[in-house]
């Protein structure tokens, strides 16, 4: 998760994302942004994201134009996770 952290400190010229974003998966909404965690009943930090249910194999699409920062196919917490920098520090985060 250290990578994941350290490639979303980017700050880009880039202005990809001043473009309407769009939804990657239509799909059940089944994790909220700042809703508790916690990791073997300890308190973790709060969800940072938003996270849409969708059948394995469902393709995804880009929210938004931006270049690939980051791609790993098998990360402790989140599985399959790619990052995609719209510049500017905005970033878009995908896992599976």
């Amino acid at each position: 998760q250290a990578a994941v952290a350290a490639v979303r400190v980017r700050d880009d010229a880039r202005s990809n994302f001043v473009a309407d974003f769009i939804w990657p998966v239509q799909g059940r909404i089944s994790g909220r942004f700042g809703s508790a965690r916690s990791y073997n009943g300890k308190p973790g930090t709060p969800h940072s994201g938003t996270d849409v249910a969708a059948a394995t194999g469902t393709p995804l699409h880009a929210p938004a134009a931006g270049l690939i920062s980051f791609a790993n196919d098998d990360l402790y917490l989140t599985g399959g996770t790619l990052v995609l920098d719209h510049g500017h520090g905005v970033s878009s985060h995908s896992c599976t």
